[in-house]
């Protein structure tokens, strides 16, 4: 018996070879009607699965569009959806997968660009193909297919079906799916604690800008009003850099994922041997990033958290004053609510090169509501201490999926 032929990690009470199957061995393949339903305008039990509906091993019930009852039976005229039966998109994404749940209330077709794949015999578990499809032999298949060149790759149900797979035998496969959809279960528990953290951090963020949440003293007294002011006057503006090192880092701002270096987000640094269009921040300095994302539709304002870094002059780069807190005003940014006064502040759409079309006087003439340094620093405080909780559950998170990630390899040939 060769390596290739058995999975790297097993439970000990099985041994012997895979056997080798192709998909269409497996499974059979249904193709989806070639044209677009017509949606409801009502919410019905009768739901259509598109490519943005599966994802991450998920369907996505809350964004289907919903049909009527004869919409459902014309375009289920191929085969009906039935429980654990797979749904595999062919493009727009390529190779996201889901499994039509056991027990719902909603009655499922296909949309266009996604295949069903119902288990043919009875040598092959329907969630263990939904696992296998998420193993590193498939990922292998569909790579290559992702990034092929062509203007809309997709997957092409003829060779789809010649795709080949090992496959323990059907108590060894039983066994497998139990425990790593036990883990499934565990990763969603803990994804939904992170996005209640969540919640509940940006909660208590709209309390404290609306000021309905306020602090008090050490002696237990209120701290006075918060005073209208522009940015201009706790801040000043940053530009160019005089005493460059060549061993500082060169850093971009990521609207979802703060600083990254910038060889760690393209991959190389793009500086080029010149660093005179760059401007030179330290600890605690700010820099507004104006390009136009989903994330940051208005641009995004990020603090610098490590020594120094180099940072683009497209940035608009600055320093609080002495009496202000850079993490109030970074929390200010996060918090959303200076995106109305940035919104009518920019002179048009995204340029180009995807930048917001917004001065330098326009910026720092937004009006920012600050309280004293004291209760700036409280508030500082109680956001850092909500960032580090969600850090941690975070972390917690992402080592799950990491560990799933691992024994998919291990576990599937």
């Amino acid at each position: 018996m060769s390596k290739e032929d058995v999975s790297e990690l097993r439970f000990p009470e099985f041994s012997g070879e895979f056997k080798e199957y192709s998909i269409d061995d497996l499974v059979k393949v249904v193709d989806c009607l070639h044209s677009t339903a017509p949606v409801s305008s009502e919410q019905t039990s009768y739901k259509m699965i598109r490519t943005g509906n599966v994802r991450n091993g998920n369907l996505i019930i809350s964004t289907m569009d919903s049909v009527e009852k004869e919409v459902y039976e014309k375009w289920s005229s191929k085969g009906y959806l039935e429980a654990k039966d797979i749904i595999l998109t062919r493009e727009a994404p390529m190779g996201e997968v889901a499994i039509i749940p056991q027990s719902s209330k909603y009655n499922f077709f296909l949309g266009q660009r996604c295949l069903q794949l119902k288990v043919r015999d009875t040598f092959i578990d329907s969630e263990y193909m939904y696992l296998l499809l998420h193993g590193k032999r498939f990922e292998k298949y569909i790579r290559p297919l992702k990034f092929s060149g062509s203007t809309v790759s997709n997957i092409r149900i003829p060779e789809l079906k010649k795709f080949k797979f090992l496959i323990p035998h059907l108590d060894e496969q039983v066994k497998v799916k139990k425990f790593l959809l036990k883990l499934n279960r565990l990763i969603e528990l803990e994804e939904k604690k992170l996005e209640l953290l969540e919640e509940q951090k940006k909660g208590y963020m709209q309390k404290i800008f609306s000021q309905e949440l306020r602090f008090k003293d050490e002696s237990g007294n209120d701290y006075p009003e918060w005073e209208k002011k522009k940015l201009g006057d706790i801040v000043s503006p940053l530009k160019g850099n005089n005493d460059v090192n060549i061993e500082i880092p060169i850093m971009t701002i990521s609207a979802k994922r703060g600083w990254l270096k910038q060889q760690d987000r393209f991959s190389q640094v793009i500086a080029g041997n010149s660093l005179k269009n760059y401007t030179l921040l330290r600890e605690g300095d700010l820099s507004y990033n104006k390009g136009n994302s989903k994330v940051a539709k208005y641009g995004i304002v990020y603090r610098l958290q490590t020594e120094t870094a180099l940072v683009p002059n497209v940035y608009k780069s600055f320093r609080v004053k002495e009496g202000y807190n850079s993490e109030f005003i970074e929390a200010n940014f996060h918090n959303k609510n200076l995106d109305r006064q940035l919104r009518k502040m920019i002179s048009s759409t995204a340029r180009m090169d995807g930048l917001l079309n917004i001065s330098d006087n326009d910026f720092y003439s937004i009006q920012i509501y600050t309280p004293t340094i004291g209760e700036q620093n409280k508030i500082a405080d109680t956001i850092n201490g909500l960032k580090k909780i969600l850090k941690v559950q975070s972390n917690k998170y992402e080592a799950l999926l990491k560990l799933k990630k691992g024994l998919l390899r291990k576990m599937f040939i």
